[in-house]
């Protein structure tokens, strides 16, 4: 891996809209002033300034994107099928052009952080370092004002219960924060990269933080985290975290059959929502309702089914997402892209360096808890939050770990 020091202008501006998604979603007042569809012109903007300083004519033709890579051809189907269902089948409902922009940001997004920003990151062990601890000084900054609000009474306006919301207006919200970075301070751990008595001590804050967000899903998917990142390293641990994920997950389970708390009624609504509208005819269950098109009608269905909750129109589970705006067709062959993402680069993961084979591992970790914490929310998917691009990073950094460790080797 190459090794240098310092971020360019293209990666400086791929941070800042990283930043700006962060701050986006914040209680912070800009961020509620550009929240809503204006701010997708903000996103072009910086696609804009995202081509201008990367593009290389000479390196546009020397681009080559194999599809005899499994994982390509999966993604090259989702893409095929995400602009059929949004430009052919669904453009008579969805014909605004916020539309378009945000059908451009979903493509900006994978440009920008799956293939460009995730290839510098696997090149350049530095900056992947950088990276990881720019992400830990954000979780504990975050964690200040977390712990502020669980006990100083910091952003607990109007809420029903105290929680360590931070600066989101969701403890939910707060919760990814800590399924990502908990891996990432294990990680540090691993590669010798923090001093034990800081890692005790940041741990300590950030599972304190975690708890405290009261997120079930946002345990299970730290649990998950740490079932892959143990697993070849501490049995006990290991089967530690075996039992207490088993059992947040049979205790979450069992309160939604048995609908004992509204929250719980409201989720079980919401899917059912989501169900009704997917099954209702072979064009919406193939091909969804549209980008905004299926936000909007959501929103209306689910006052049918009960469920009169303000600012909800989604069903907070990512699978049912994107088979709402762009069907089944669209949904299969992303979900098998992810799958075999994963799988491929741990059936490999022996024959990588240890350098490699530990950021491979914390980057399953991180993209397997959140896809089990995503089963409960939505916002993988969502490109108005920053947990999409952030995925988008570590799915890319196991891309590249994969294809271009196929092409050495091929060469030797």
């Amino acid at each position: 891996m190459e090794k240098t020091s310092k971020f360019n202008i293209p990666q400086y501006v791929v941070l800042f809209y990283l930043l700006y998604k962060v701050y986006y979603i914040s209680i912070f007042s800009l961020g509620q002033f550009i929240r809503g569809s204006e701010s997708y012109l903000i996103d072009i903007l910086f696609f804009m300034i995202f081509l201008i300083t990367t593009l290389d004519i000479n390196q546009l033709f020397k681009f080559h994107f194999s599809i005899n890579n499994s994982i390509n051809l999966f993604l090259i189907f989702t893409f095929l099928f995400f602009l059929f269902s949004a430009l052919i089948i669904n453009i008579k409902n969805d014909k605004s052009i916020f539309t378009f922009l945000k059908l451009s940001i979903y493509i900006f997004q994978f440009v920008a952080f799956y293939f460009y920003f995730a290839k510098i990151m696997y090149k350049d062990d530095n900056l992947l370092e950088k990276f990881l601890d720019l992400i830990l000084y954000f979780v504990v900054i975050n964690s200040f004002f977390s712990i502020l609000s669980l006990h100083f009474g910091f952003n607990t306006e109007n809420r029903l219960f105290v929680s360590a919301i931070g600066i989101y207006n969701n403890p939910n919200t707060t919760s990814f924060i800590y399924s990502i970075g908990i891996p990432i301070l294990v990680y540090k751990l691993i590669v010798n990269k923090i001093p034990k008595p800081v890692f005790i001590i940041l741990m300590i804050l950030f599972v304190y933080c975690q708890i405290f967000t009261y997120s079930r899903a946002g345990y299970m998917a730290t649990l998950a985290s740490l079932l892959v990142l143990t697993f070849f390293r501490s049995k006990k641990i290991f089967i530690l975290c075996v039992i207490l994920f088993v059992i947040i997950f049979l205790t979450y389970i069992a309160e939604i059959l048995s609908l004992k708390t509204l929250s719980t009624v409201s989720r079980v609504l919401l899917t059912l929502t989501a169900i009704s509208m997917i099954t209702r005819s072979i064009n919406s269950f193939l091909w969804g309702y549209g980008v905004l098109n299926a936000l909007e009608q959501f929103d209306i269905e689910k006052n049918l089914f009960g469920n009169f909750e303000i600012n909800v129109n989604n069903p907070h589970n990512f699978i049912l997402l994107i088979a709402l705006q762009f069907g089944v067709m669209t949904l299969i062959p992303y979900l098998l892209f992810i799958i075999t993402l994963i799988v491929n680069n741990y059936r490999k993961r022996k024959s990588y360096t240890n350098l490699i084979r530990n950021k491979v591992e914390l980057s399953i970790a991180i993209i397997l808890g959140l896809i089990i914490q995503n089963i409960f929310e939505e916002i993988i998917v969502v490109p108005e939050f920053p947990i999409m691009p952030l995925s988008l990073i570590f799915m890319g950094f196991l891309y590249y770990a994969y294809s271009l460790h196929k092409k050495v080797e091929k060469n030797t």
